[in-house]
């Protein structure tokens, strides 16, 4: 009977303690105060400037509390001020206003401090600092995203945050407003093309090749996608460089060709390295044991000058002399030095070699003496329409194209290349290529023969061993190319018997001047006249057109008293200058002449270069209308005709 009394007595006391808590007693609590404790934001609101950022940042930090309500003015006052609600709404009140007052700077707290609410509070700064509709800051806002550009030091995570951060502003200040889901739907779409194009073109220039690849696909990426490929490229291009070995640049700078494998023995001197026809020892002449070079035949070359072991030289009486070895310094204008055997070793000497920049005393010493290094190969192909390069620094001037553009190129593969700039390469010093195509994606630096051959008016000469580049009126060799592992390749420098090459050439261009101003006089006599100038310049290197053209006779044939046996066998052809224009213009006029008949035809022309379309009427006028053929055209060797 005890344990039914005990129960009793429990649920006696439970039920006590539960009316007790049930009686409506009000007891002070601190949970509202301790809920409404606001954290500081890491920004001020300072103006229209940052007005989106710190807006955001706000909201934010009120929904973490659940308080948006009170902010955005969706929860009205109690009417019962006295009740726990509206005491609890006070609190939220007062605790709000003073979180916005400490969230703006001292002026525009002043500004809206006598407010009643926060609500009030937060419509009034929307209203002055929002920007949506501020056609000024519009327009700001658009200047800085068309001038924003990823600098030097900046990287791709850096340029999109702050084109991203531009482009929150935009569409806050100048929202985009449709009227059905499916026009916001394009609206979007739209919106988000150009901010692709816009991110793309923005990018540094090593990253042409990557945008060129997203360019081309079938569909735009999206702005994440495009942004997670450039960034991955960004972390490519270090690896790509990351084995390559910068030479440190030099002015006088020699490449050293090295042979190995089995050496060669001279049969004169006994030494190892170099041949009989090679030895320094053979044919020196007298004055060679006092420190000259004398008169004897030996290895010096044209303008005084020999090579050495080690890019050393000595001089002595009549002009530098040296010693050659089996390790030989090639300077950049020295030709080839013959077959060798076993492995060859390009290498990079360097040493004082600024006392070689000119061959009498006087001269500026200045020499720019070039590797091969950096200069870029280019193949010759006959079976490319256009220039291509792959390499943007080589061009001289160059044209980019807009992101918009679709040209491509078909390699032999028959894939698509596309093709991102067009500009003008200087692939020679006597070589400058004019509409070259930038193609990042392609492997090789290709030289159409079709475009070099119309640009240039020359022929190409090709045989087992290289090729020959020729101007078609003059004959004049402009360049030459070697050939190797079954293609050519275009010879980057220019074969001179001048050590100085860069030097020779201004001085030569100076001599052609004073040649030209003096009325093309020889160049003996300017030797003679302006012996400074022509110093050490071999007369055989200058060449002039003018005076070429000058000495080529133009007489006309004596009269024999002969005619040729029939019809259109030979015809006479030349062109004369009318003292008086006719009406249509026409100042020349092209004569055509049968020797057996007699007969004359004559063609009227505006200009000079209209001669051989005169000459293919009057073929096809022969052919369709006599049926036979003209057999030999006879001229005298006019400009006009060639």
């Amino acid at each position: 009977m005890a344990e039914p009394t005990g129960l009793a007595e429990a649920l006696e006391k439970l039920a006590k303690i539960l009316a007790e808590s049930n009686s409506g007693a009000i007891v002070p609590r601190q949970e509202v105060a301790q809920k409404l404790e606001m954290s500081p934001l890491d920004m001020k609101l300072e103006g229209a400037t940052n007005y989106l950022s710190w807006s955001r940042r706000a909201l934010w930090a009120v929904e973490q509390k659940e308080l948006d309500g009170y902010l955005l003015g969706t929860v009205v006052e109690p009417g019962d001020k006295r009740s726990a609600e509206g005491k609890r709404w006070k609190v939220i009140h007062s605790v709000l206003m003073v979180w916005l007052l400490n969230s703006v700077t001292p002026s525009i707290g002043r500004s809206v401090e006598g407010l009643s609410s926060p609500a009030e509070i937060w419509k009034i700064l929307s209203t002055q600092y929002s920007g949506k509709g501020n056609v000024m800051l519009i327009a700001q806002i658009e200047d800085k995203i068309r001038l924003l550009r990823q600098d030097d030091g900046m990287s791709v995570m850096t340029y999109v945050a702050e084109l991203q951060a531009l482009w929150a502003d935009q569409d806050n200040c100048d929202p985009l407003e449709l009227y059905d889901a499916a026009s916001i739907e394009s609206g979007h779409k739209w919106m988000a093309r150009r901010r692709v194009l816009k991110f793309l073109a923005g990018l540094k220039g090593c990253f042409d090749g990557r945008k060129a690849s997203l360019l081309h696909q079938p569909s735009l990426p999206t702005i994440p996608e495009a942004i997670a490929a450039m960034t991955q490229e960004e972390v490519r291009l270090p690896l790509e460089h990351a084995d390559v070995k910068v030479v440190p640049a030099s002015t006088f700078a020699v490449t050293e060709r090295m042979e190995w494998g089995d050496p060669t023995k001279c049969h004169i001197c006994g030494e190892v390295g170099h041949w009989k026809r090679e030895c320094p020892t053979c044919g020196r002449g007298r004055g060679y044991n006092r420190g000259g070079t004398g008169r004897g035949r030996s290895a010096r070359g044209r303008g005084g000058y020999s090579e050495t072991s080690w890019g050393q030289a000595s001089r002595g009486r009549g002009g530098y002399s040296g010693h050659s070895g089996g390790q030989r310094a090639h300077m950049a204008v020295a030709g080839d030095t013959g077959t060798s055997k076993g492995k060859v070793v390009d290498d990079v000497v360097y040493g004082d070699f600024a006392h070689w920049a000119s061959t009498d005393e006087g001269n500026p010493e200045r020499a720019s003496l070039a590797t091969n290094e950096s200069a870029p190969e280019w193949v010759l192909d006959s079976g490319a329409s256009k220039h291509v390069s792959s390499n943007s620094c080589v061009f001289e001037s160059y044209t980019k194209h807009p992101p918009s553009h679709t040209g491509t190129i078909q390699t032999a593969d028959g894939t698509k290349q596309p093709v991102i700039g067009v500009g003008t390469v200087k692939c020679t010093p006597t070589i400058s290529l004019s509409s070259v195509l930038h193609v990042p994606a392609f492997p090789v630096n290709l030289v159409s023969f079709s475009a070099l051959i119309d640009q240039m008016d020359c022929r190409v000469i090709l045989d087992k061993f290289g090729c020959l580049i020729q101007v078609r009126q003059t004959s004049q060799t402009v360049g030459t190319g070697t050939r190797r592992r079954g293609l050519w390749y275009m010879d980057q420098e220019v074969q001179s018997d001048l050590v100085c090459a860069a030097t020779m050439e201004d001085k030569e261009k100076q001599a052609m001047i004073h040649h030209c101003r003096m009325g093309h006089v020889s160049f003996d006599k300017m030797s003679r006249i302006f012996p400074d100038v022509m110093c050490g310049i071999g007369k055989g290197k200058l060449t002039c057109d003018a005076c070429e053209y000058a000495k080529h006779t133009r007489a006309s044939y004596m009269s024999k008293g002969l005619r040729s046996i029939s019809p259109f066998m030979l015809i006479h052809s030349d062109v004369w200058t009318s003292p008086v224009v006719s009406m249509n213009g026409k100042k020349y006029f092209a004569t055509f002449i049968d020797c057996y008949s007699r007969m004359t035809w004559i063609y009227l022309m505006c200009h000079k270069d209209e001669v051989f379309s005169c000459f293919q009427n009057f073929h096809a006028l022969v052919k369709n209308q006599f049926q036979v053929q003209v057999k030999v055209l006879r001229t005298d060797n006019g400009t006009e005709y060639v």
